[in-house]
C-alpha cells in the first residue's frame, strides 16, 4: 500500500513537470512512466473532444 502511494506521487509529480522524466523512470521504472504518460495522453485527448 505504501508502495503503491509511492508510486502514484512519482508519477503526479512526473506528469506535472515537478520531476525529470529520467528521474521518475530510475524510481518507479519506464513502464510504469510510460503508461501513466499515455493514459494522461488520452485523458486530456477526451477532454478536448468533450469541450
Amino acid at each position: 500500500m505504501l508502495e503503491d502511494l509511492w508510486e502514484n506521487l512519482v508519477l503526479a509529480r512526473d506528469l506535472d513537470g515537478e520531476l525529470d522524466r529520467e528521474e521518475a523512470i530510475e524510481r518507479v521504472g519506464r513502464t510504469k512512466v510510460e503508461g501513466a504518460r499515455a493514459e494522461g495522453r488520452r485523458g486530456r485527448r477526451r477532454l478536448v473532444l468533450n469541450a
